[in-house]
């Protein structure tokens, strides 16, 4: 076997290995909440996980009132990182004809950018 070949094998086996750690890593939070309509049907004691898509730091939250999971989509409510440190703000976006519940939650930093996914927690094992 000559050099390049084995450079370029090695160079794939690292590349995958990465790529399988970050999906395994993601793999461990369950469907992502991107409407009002799904933080309005969280409990207390469910466990959201937000993850920086900067950063890839996570946080894990045991929600203790409706309340506390509704204060995840109000417009204008800042997060911080638990990473970066970023701060990020929640912006509502209503889709033409949608109502109420139906509203878009997104988690952007100061240049605008969508950072922040926030997700529900699989039961722990």
């Amino acid at each position: 076997m000559n050099l390049p070949r084995v450079f370029v094998v090695l160079l794939g086996l690292i590349a995958g290995a990465a790529a399988l750690s970050v999906y395994l890593g993601r793999a461990k939070v369950g469907e992502s909440l991107t409407t009002r309509a799904q933080f309005e049907q969280l409990r207390p004691g469910d466990r959201i996980v937000y993850v920086c898509r900067q950063c890839d730091a996570k946080r894990t939250v045991t929600l203790t009132s409706v309340a506390e999971a509704l204060e995840y989509c109000r417009e204008g409510a800042m997060l911080s990182c638990p990473g970066c440190k970023d701060e990020m703000r929640v912006v509502l976006k209503q889709a033409p004809g949608a109502t109420g519940s139906a509203v878009e939650v997104q988690y952007v930093n100061k240049k605008g950018h969508e950072c922040l996914t926030i997700a529900k927690a699989l039961p722990e094992t």
